[in-house]
């Protein structure tokens, strides 16, 4: 984990291996991040489970459960805004198309799965997916702060 403070711009950054056990790691950086800026319990929670829904994501359908792999996360918390990008090297989604529910027909079809991307669409107030197989896929993500952080 890497920490730089700079302008009133936190930024932090963690690599990951790809395996699902590593996303207690991840839900702890986001911890540890709200601490030192004081999101409330709220912000803790929608950006626990964007990041722990993306990460997961990138394990299980990405990398198909190889757990060789990596995944990158960087976090950039400034007065207005959290902005998150999680890069990975699988082969990459449609992102335009997914999370596209019914919630009703996926509700009645008793489905427990496939609400991932749907849920961080909901929940960030700017999502962007950007494949590239050279530098890596990155999925971008902003949250738009109601008040700026320790006010």
């Amino acid at each position: 984990m890497t920490i730089n403070e700079n302008n009133n711009v936190f930024e932090l950054e963690l690599r990951i291996k790809s395996q699902l056990q590593y996303l207690s790691t991840v839900r702890n950086f986001i911890k540890t991040i709200s601490e030192m800026k004081q999101f409330d319990n709220d912000l803790l929670l929608e950006i626990t489970l964007v990041l722990d829904e993306a990460v997961a994501n990138i394990i299980e359908h990405g990398y198909k459960l190889s757990g060789d792999k990596e995944v990158f996360i960087k976090i950039w918390v400034d007065p207005e805004k959290v902005e998150i990008h999680i890069i990975d090297f699988s082969d990459g989604f449609d992102f335009d198309k997914a999370g596209n529910v019914n919630l009703d027909v996926h509700r009645q079809a008793r489905k427990n799965r496939g609400l991932g991307v749907y849920i961080i669409k909901k929940i960030m107030d700017k999502t962007e997916y950007k494949r590239d197989p050279v530098n890596g896929n990155e999925l971008k993500l902003i949250k738009y702060l109601k008040k700026p952080i320790g006010e």
